[in-house]
């Protein structure tokens, strides 16, 4: 080493700070750089363009409901009925989807309050496999259509889906009936059943 890289080595601003990764976010709709406090402090909206971002589930339930609310527990499935395999085998997929989420599937479920009032609010997370339905997100939007009629309160949804899953054939397509099933009984109740489209729904 020489003695200029030494020199330079011992002065406080030649080292290398370390940032966190996670400090900027680049806005989808202008490209501007944002840090990302301000970004998630104005709702995922950017103050530059005004685009809105894409959420995730957590967030989206902080947005709607009451601060208190309860998730409810994702039942349970079997995975993988078909032992569907394509350039990776299903599992594996279903492996490096969770390694980056806080929940099981693409659809989240909760009980709370919307100023107040009763309710229970399901979103799904296109992070998720691209929140395709399987057998997972069916029991879960059932689970919740289950719990809002219990609590004879409104059911509301945010989608942000790209339609079936596909590595669950037509084990994916038989949640429709099911899902169309509960509709009805929240219906046959009295009860709101609110769809909200959020971006992207494609399916």
């Amino acid at each position: 080493m020489s003695w200029l890289s030494r020199v330079r080595n011992a002065l406080p601003f030649g080292n290398k700070r370390e940032s966190p990764d996670n400090l900027w976010v680049k806005c989808p709709g202008c490209g501007e750089m944002l840090f990302t406090q301000e970004y998630e402090a104005n709702l995922s909206v950017c103050p530059r363009c005004g685009h809105h971002g894409r959420i995730g589930a957590d967030a989206r339930l902080a947005q709607i409901l009451d601060d208190g609310f309860k998730l409810l527990p994702a039942p349970k499935v079997k995975e993988d009925p078909l032992k569907f395999r394509d350039s990776k085998r299903y599992t594996d997929r279903l492996k490096a989807a969770r390694a980056n989420s806080a929940h099981p599937d693409a659809f989240t479920a909760a009980s709370g309050h919307i100023e107040g009032r009763k309710a229970v609010v399901g979103v799904q997370d296109f992070g998720f496999m691209g929140g395709s339905m399987g057998m997972a997100v069916g029991a879960a939007f059932c689970a919740g259509a289950e719990k809002a009629l219990a609590e004879k309160c409104a059911y509301i949804v945010v989608t942000a889906a790209g339609g079936a899953r596909m590595q669950e054939g037509i084990l994916s397509l038989m949640q429709m009936p099911k899902a169309t099933v509960m509709t009805r009984r929240l219906k046959e109740a009295g009860l709101p059943y609110i769809v909200v489209l959020a971006d992207p729904t494609t399916g």
